[in-house]
């Protein structure tokens, strides 16, 4: 399957794979309602985050609030925000967190409110929120352990990869991205691949 622990393409943190992969799990296992709701009016953003919470909360060590004010600028507030549970109500007991919080910020393209703006409006999301993140997370919530934060795209055009992979290899201190892509569905009733692909930045220490 496309989110196996191989297919990962220049994945270069483990540290936290279970709430990555059970982000991409969810992507792949919902690929065809997403290509649906990609293509309708109002967008699903929204949609995505909420589902994405309930989902980490079942399938993780984790805990998730949304809509959490941890930046350094308590006006801005974080999509998902996933805290560890204590060990002793973990559903694996055994599992120990390298960091204290992860931090998701989400972006999704859709037809009606990126596609027919042009591109630059979705890219330009996307970098709005690496602005956010880069701008720091506040001191309170970094906690003994410190964070994970991903601003994380979820795309249907293979262009925006291709956009985000060219600035990231040929532009010099642009954010370096990884990318992944769900299986697409052929036959009478087709669906495209998706693709998502992400930044994360690293604040405080390491257990």
């Amino acid at each position: 399957m496309a989110y196996e622990r191989p297919s990962f393409n220049r994945l270069r943190d483990l540290a936290n794979f279970d709430v990555l992969v059970d982000i991409l799990r969810f992507i792949e296992d919902n690929r065809y309602k997403i290509s649906f709701l990609a293509d309708q009016k109002g967008g699903w953003e929204g949609w995505l985050q909420a589902e994405l919470a309930w989902h980490i909360e079942r399938t993780t060590n984790y805990t998730v609030d949304r809509e959490e004010a941890v930046f350094n600028d308590q006006r801005q507030h974080i999509d998902l925000w996933c805290t560890p549970r204590p060990r002793h109500v973990a559903p694996n007991r055994s599992w120990q967190p390298t960091y204290g919080n992860i931090g998701v910020e989400l972006k999704c393209e859709g037809m009606w409110q990126d596609v027919m703006m042009g591109d630059q409006n979705f890219h330009g999301r996307v970098m709005a929120d690496v602005a956010k993140v880069d701008s720091g997370i506040n001191q309170k919530k970094l906690g003994p352990m410190g964070c994970l934060v991903y601003v994380l795209g979820v795309t249907t055009a293979k262009e925006d990869i291709e956009h985000f992979k060219f600035q990231s290899d040929m532009v010099t201190g642009w954010p370096r991205f990884d990318y992944w892509a769900s299986s697409p569905k052929k036959g009478p009733d087709p669906h495209p691949a998706l693709y998502v692909f992400w930044w994360q930045a690293d604040f405080g220490q390491r257990a």
